[in-house]
């Protein structure tokens, strides 16, 4: 083992050569592995990067066994080779390191040597005067992580530092270099402040090459004029100082361009340079781009309790003000140069609580104004970003404050400033390498930090007129309301016929507009633009039920009911009519039923029937949820009379498929089996997936109540084919529907063969539906798979189900079902009773269970083999009879 200069360093060396026999493991496998230990070892990314870079040793006794166990665990099976020192050598030059630093004469405890001078010249001083203190640094422990592997490593010698103004990238930068510094591995720093966004103090290079070369030594006469010589002789004395074993790092702050920062690199890999930057620079060839992002809740959260202990002026915080700060780190948009302004509004007024600095954050149109503190503001920084752009850019810039959603796309952005979607993506991707904006939820999508949001908002009111702001208004919601059309045709198989490939990219579209669509409803009422209001409304109504957007349609079809007044009577009764969808969803059956009955007087001194068929139909849907089954089938009769009288084939598919539920509830099974098959015939010949899997869906619930209908094996096989076609579709719901009945038809199928396939799904059902935000079915999943564990015999189990569904219950105040799962949990269903199958019986089994399994695997061979039931007349009556499976027809 080499020799080196203090305990500290060779038990450093010993650590990097153990690391390397173990395979080099990340810090985050060692941290994660610590966290596994009993009782856990919190090792960070920082703690062990320090250890390994010579800077600290562990000071914990069990973390350093740890440590030294693990790397020789792994070194043993990937080096065998490697002998590390023994346990005991680990623990004393452990020992003696920590004595060395507390008597200060180890690393850390004293200064590091200077080396030598180039060639005679003055050395360069290890912070040059008026050198950066260390960066005022929260949270970041990734990153700094990162950049200390970028500067052990040989890959690249320069790293940009970018994101937006005002996200720490300085602090992070001199953190990082008085880091560096420290462990004597840099002979020197070169620093320099290119104030590259500043008009009035922007440094060209040829200024910072001046400034450098007299930094190294260069007498200030001696500087050369040219600037070709000026970075010649920059490079020849950074060579110098690489033959003399020297290394310098280089931090370039606040640089604009490549083109500025491409003179001052050192052409040499010994060097590092470290560039901050507020675009992106990828055109740096070879740098390493590391780019910040706004802090989290827990770092902004830790970054104002900090500051705030750390002056010691305010009185201790509780546990309101620690609440009160979250908001505020919220409201601060986790900027940390906003951050510190509030941070400094609190400790220079000591007395004032932390709610009245949130108070006056909440006030939108002043926040900016809020966060100024002496010559820091978040408007200032922002404006020098502005400043850069092009006319064009500046533009979009402004008049993307008015996209009323979270997210933007290209051809939003296009319709805002009228040029064609690819010229308007160029410009976004230019605002986006500028960091004026960010990236969004999808690929091609874009969003606002929230103060750059204001930031914009204020320049379109000041820079824009009116005119031009209605203009684009105007054009924005002209853009959205022709394509959620056309989404929706194609989704919901109005005009051509729709693929599965068509409706799921319809969808797709949809849900990443979701938050834009809606926004605009508002937008468009709030701006006076009724006719539109209503449009648009009325275009998302099938989309958000099919998605179970409830609050989002209620407020769409309440702005859409009260602008219809202003319009014209069939927008009122459309109105009406999708209010009382919206209300029944809510399970507000009387307000749907009002708005109904509302929506269907209009109609009847309407031209036409297609719309009081439509109304009939939701009437249904609505009777059917009330559990007024006889006046849902009659809703459901009317609405099929208007379309047989129509020839709409649609229309009947989807009237068939509700009343055969309806004929369900009420008893009459073979009836619901003759809707519902007519219903799926007629959903595959218009290829309409969105009816199809609610029609395979009522059918095998129509299976599972029938007492002397066929098993359950039938249910399964229809309720797979509605798996598959949600799964096609990204129908999430409908899928989670699929895995609740799928639960309960194993339970009824065979208990003891089928009981793990009844617990899977039923445990799949619950963890969908409480992904999407429908506590009703979860807890009903969650209820049946309690019953599946008590018929099993597993009290325990079955108890700690029902007591989550009981407490989801009582969240959304079901009161029989709250009844009804007391009852489950004193009235223990009997054990299940063993079974004997043939082997025939058996292999069926096997395939039935595993049939979902191989269709979300995307594996649909399977279901291509399953025999369904056709209802067919004979002898005077319908007989259910079997059909060919697909691939044998």
């Amino acid at each position: 083992m080499a020799l080196a200069d203090d305990t500290t360093a060779k038990y450093s060396e010993a650590l990097r050569e153990l690391h390397e026999a173990a395979g080099s493991p990340t810090g985050e496998t060692i941290k994660r592995q610590a966290e596994r230990r009993r009782p856990p070892l919190k090792i960070s990314n920082q703690s062990w990067s320090d250890w390994r870079r010579g800077l600290n040793v562990p000071s914990d006794e069990a973390e350093a066994r740890f440590l030294i166990a693990c790397l020789k665990g792994l070194a043993r099976r990937r080096s065998p080779e490697y002998e590390p020192p023994p346990d005991a050598w680990w623990e004393q030059t452990r020992k003696r390191a920590l004595e060395e630093r507390r008597a200060g004469t180890g690393r850390g405890g004293r200064p590091p040597a200077r080396h030598p001078a180039p060639r005679g010249r003055r050395p360069v001083p290890l912070m040059p005067e008026g050198g950066p203190p260390p960066g005022d640094l929260a949270g970041r422990e990734a990153d700094v992580a990162e950049l200390d592997l970028w500067l052990d490593g040989a890959d690249t010698s320069v790293a940009v530092l970018t994101g937006l103004a005002g996200v720490g990238k300085t602090a992070l930068a001199t953190h990082v270099l008085h880091r560096a510094l420290d462990t004597g591995r840099f002979g020197g720093c070169l620093f320099v402040d290119m104030q590259g966004y500043d008009p009035r103090r922007r440094k060209d290079a040829d200024q910072v090459l001046a400034s450098f070369l007299q930094t190294l030594g260069v007498a200030a006469g001696d500087v050369p004029a040219e600037p070709s010589a000026r970075e010649a002789l920059y490079r020849s004395i950074l060579a110098d100082c690489e033959r003399g074993g020297r290394s310098l790092i280089v931090v370039l702050d606040n640089a604009c361009s490549a083109r500025d920062v491409a003179p001052l690199l050192p052409g040499s890999p010994a060097h590092k340079v470290l560039i901050t930057s507020r675009h992106t620079l990828a055109d740096v060839g070879g740098a390493r781009i590391v780019e910040l992002r706004e802090l989290s809740a827990a770092e902004s959260l830790a970054m104002l309790a900090g500051r705030l202990r750390a002056a010691g002026n305010r009185a201790p915080l509780t546990g309101a003000d620690t609440e009160q700060l979250a908001e505020t780190a919220r409201l601060c948009g986790r900027l940390p140069l906003a951050l510190h302004i509030a941070a400094a509004l609190l400790i220079c007024e000591p007395n004032m609580p932390v709610a009245s600095l949130v108070r006056e954050l909440s006030a939108t149109a002043e926040r900016l104004d809020t966060l100024e503190y002496e010559d820091l503001a978040v408007r200032a920084a922002f404006e020098l970003s502005y400043r850069h752009l092009t006319p064009a850019q500046a533009r979009l810039f402004r008049l993307l404050a008015l996209n009323p959603g979270d997210t933007v796309g290209a051809e939003a952005a296009a319709a805002l400033v009228g040029l064609n979607g690819h010229r308007a993506h160029r410009l976004l991707r230019c605002l986006r390498t500028a960091h004026l904006i960010e990236d969004g939820s999808a690929e091609g999508r874009y969003r606002f930090h929230d103060l750059m949001r204001e930031f914009a908002g204020e320049l379109l009111s000041a820079e824009e007129p009116a005119s031009e702001r209605d203009a684009a208004t105007d054009r924005l919601l002209e853009y959205y309301e022709k394509a959620v059309s056309a989404a929706r045709r194609a989704w919901f198989g109005l005009g051509e016929r729709p693929s599965a490939t068509a409706v799921r990219k319809a969808l797709s579209w949809l849900d990443a507009e979701r938050s834009n669509l809606f926004a605009a409803v508002a937008l468009a009422h709030a701006t006076g633009r009724w006719r539109r209001t209503c449009s648009l409304a009325e275009y998302l109504t099938h989309y958000a039920e099919f998605r179970h957007l409830v609050d989002d349609l209620l407020t769409a079809q309440t702005l859409a009911l009260n602008a219809s007044a202003r319009v014209g009577r069939i927008q009122e009764c459309t109105a009406a009519a999708d209010l009382g969808i919206a209300c029944r969803l809510a399970h507000r059956y009387d307000d749907a039923l009002a708005h109904l009955r509302r929506a269907l007087a209009i109609a009847e001194n309407l031209p036409g029937t297609a719309r009081w068929g439509n109304i009939q139909h939701d009437l249904g849907l609505t009777y059917f949820q009330m559990g007024r089954h006889a006046d849902a089938e009659a809703c459901h009769r009317a609405d099929l009379a208007v379309c047989l009288s129509r020839g709409d084939v649609r229309g009947q598919a989807h009237s068939l498929t509700a009343l055969g539920d309806a004929q369900r509830m009420r008893g009459r099974h073979l009836e619901a089996v003759v809707s519902l098959s007519e219903a799926i015939a007629l959903a595959e010949r218009l290829d309409a997936p969105n009816i199809l899997l609610i029609a395979h869906g009522n059918l095998a619930l129509t299976y599972l109540a029938w007492p002397t209908g066929p098993p359950p094996d039938y249910a399964i096989r229809h309720l797979c084919s509605m798996l598959e076609t949600a799964t096609a579709i990204d129908a999430r719901r409908f899928k989670a529907l699929a895995f609740l009945n799928l639960g309960a038809a194993y339970a009824d199928r065979c208990p003891p063969c089928s009981h793990d396939a009844a617990v899977h799904w039923g445990q799949e059902a619950a963890k969908l539906f409480t992904e999407l935000g429908d506590l009703r079915y979860a807890a009903r999943a969650l209820k049946n798979v309690g019953v599946v564990h008590a018929r099993a015999g597993d009290p325990d189990t079955a108890d700690a189900c029902f007591q989550r569904a009981l407490a989801a219950f009582t969240d959304v105040e079901m009161s029989q079902e709250i009844e009804k799962t007391r009852l489950l949990m004193w009235d223990v269903p009997p054990l299940e009773a063993p079974c004997e199958h043939s082997p025939q019986e058996a292999w069926m089994t096997e395939w039935l269970n595993e049939l979902p399994h191989a269709i979300l695997r995307g594996d649909t061979s399977h279901l291509r083999q399953v025999m369904f039931l056709k209802p067919v007349p004979r002898d005077g009556q319908m007989t259910l009879v079997p059909l060919v499976p697909r691939d044998e027809a």
